[in-house]
């Protein structure tokens, strides 16, 4: 983190009147990446926003203390040998942000932003691309939704592969994920797409395009019958209420998860993805 205080008081008194924390704090930030560098430390990673370690929950401090991005990027242009990755807060428009500004900052990191939005990762290519010419963005465009379609029907094939090796009841196996981490991936991008699909094609975080995102449902949606197929064959039937492929209901395609994987789980799976 760029600063952390022990009490959300401490961190009250800090604050200037635009609710950023000041010199102070990033003086003791370029001590410390002083410190590190003489060490021998080549690449640092920084989170954008203060921590508060008492006082605010885990949540709290994802969300709470103002992003300073320019924290970031003055200890970049301080210690030029030093590589820096910018993390925290990051989206596709704070992505596209930066790709248009001049920067020291080496590279940069995503966490719950994969989460909430795991198809952005095929975009990230023509996200760069923009500061080419528009048929290097169009062609990129292109190319991010054709890798979007390959890489869910890829991990289908994965999850039956997986799924079907020794059938559901095969809990022997260490290293075999759970039915429940199976389908994960499926249901975040199940729920992305819910929210993209009666989007204008001109919103800014919408990645994919009609006919992509309506492939990715009907593959979805076939993988989820399977599953339940062999949930048939195994005795373990439970009811998922699949949606049938004549019309593009990604709200119940989302909603079926909790046939599969019991209620208790998908609605851990749906609070911990709204926890941005």
């Amino acid at each position: 983190r760029i600063a952390v205080f022990g009490t959300t008081e401490e961190y009250a008194g800090a604050r200037d009147g635009a609710g950023r924390v000041g010199e102070a704090e990033y003086a003791r930030l370029r001590d410390f990446l002083a410190a590190v560098g003489l060490a021998g430390a080549e690449h640092a990673v920084l989170h954008a926003r203060p921590a508060v370690l008492a006082g605010l929950s885990p949540v709290k401090n994802r969300s709470v203390p103002d992003l300073q991005y320019d924290f970031v990027e003055r200890a970049a242009r301080d210690f030029p040998d030093l590589r820096i990755t910018l993390n925290g807060g990051l989206a596709m428009p704070s992505l596209r942000a930066a790709c248009r500004s001049e920067t020291s900052i080496s590279s940069h990191m995503a966490g719950r932003w994969m989460l909430r939005r795991p198809l952005d990762l095929a975009a990230i290519p023509s996200t760069f691309s923009e500061l080419g010419s528009k048929e290097d963005f169009i062609r990129n465009a292109a190319v991010a939704n054709t890798r979007s379609v390959q890489a869910v029907e890829n991990y289908v094939d994965y999850v039956k592969m997986t799924m079907g090796d020794g059938g559901i009841s095969r809990r022997n196996a260490i290293s075999r994920p759970t039915n429940a981490e199976l389908l994960l991936p499926l249901y975040l991008i199940t729920e992305q797409l819910h929210e993209d699909y009666d989007e204008d094609d001109e919103e800014e975080e919408r990645i994919l395009s009609t006919d992509s995102m309506e492939r990715i449902y009907e593959t979805v949606a076939d993988a989820l019958r399977w599953v339940e197929s062999v949930h048939e064959r195994e005795g373990t039937v439970k009811k998922s209420k699949v949606p049938e492929k004549d019309s593009y209901r990604f709200k119940k395609l989302a909603g079926s998860f909790k046939g599969l994987v019991g209620t208790k789980v998908a609605n851990k799976w749906k609070r911990n993805r709204m926890e941005l």
